[in-house]
């Protein structure tokens, strides 16, 4: 029986990616389009590249990634950025589609909740860490737009695949550093 396959993207300048075989190990990684200063037409043709790779190298059954964040009173973006994160979700779509992949959009502030157990932080960059430190606390390495991304699959195989989500060996590992060393009496 094959198991099915979940890939998920955290789309920006900076890509975040994450696979798995429903209730198994994910794997994760990032790759920043294009070089700085990029002109819009570079930057579309790195992703598409990109996307139909991380596609035709996982073969993934079902696709999530992230809803575009157009920004708000606090947090504004400008045009340019908009219409990229507007474009990317799009092509994303119309990919799968093309590649015969389910796809779905989410907020990430939803599947942050179901990582962490919260949806609102007091900044970006709390927000960020929080991700990032529950990757970490099930073993995961993953960088900022890394967390992200294995947050969004690990919200889309607790709706799709629920039962494997339930069987998912979650190790949480004790947090290291100085303050949590254990010491023993000489």
């Amino acid at each position: 029986m094959l198991v099915p396959c979940i890939l998920a993207i955290d789309q920006a300048t900076t890509v975040g990616v994450a696979f798995a075989e429903a209730g198994c190990e994910p794997v994760w990684g990032h790759w920043r389009m294009g070089k700085p200063k990029a002109e819009p037409d570079e930057i579309a043709e790195a992703f598409d590249l990109y996307l139909r790779e991380q596609i035709s190298r996982f073969r993934p059954d079902d696709l999530i990634h992230e809803t575009p964040y157009i920004g708000s009173g606090r947090v504004p973006l400008n045009p340019q950025t908009i219409l990229l994160l507007a474009w990317m979700a799009g092509h994303i779509g119309l990919v799968a589609r093309q590649c015969g992949v389910r796809c779905w959009q989410q907020q990430t502030s939803t599947a942050v909740k179901f990582l962490t157990g919260r949806a609102k932080y007091a900044s970006r960059k709390e927000k960020k860490l929080a991700t990032m430190r529950a990757c970490w606390a099930r073993g995961w390495e993953a960088t900022e737009d890394e967390a992200d991304a294995l947050a969004l699959l690990m919200f889309a195989e607790s709706k799709l695949y629920p039962e494997a989500s339930r069987q998912r060996r979650m190790v949480l590992r004790m947090p290291r550093g100085p303050l949590f060393e254990t010491h023993t009496a000489a």
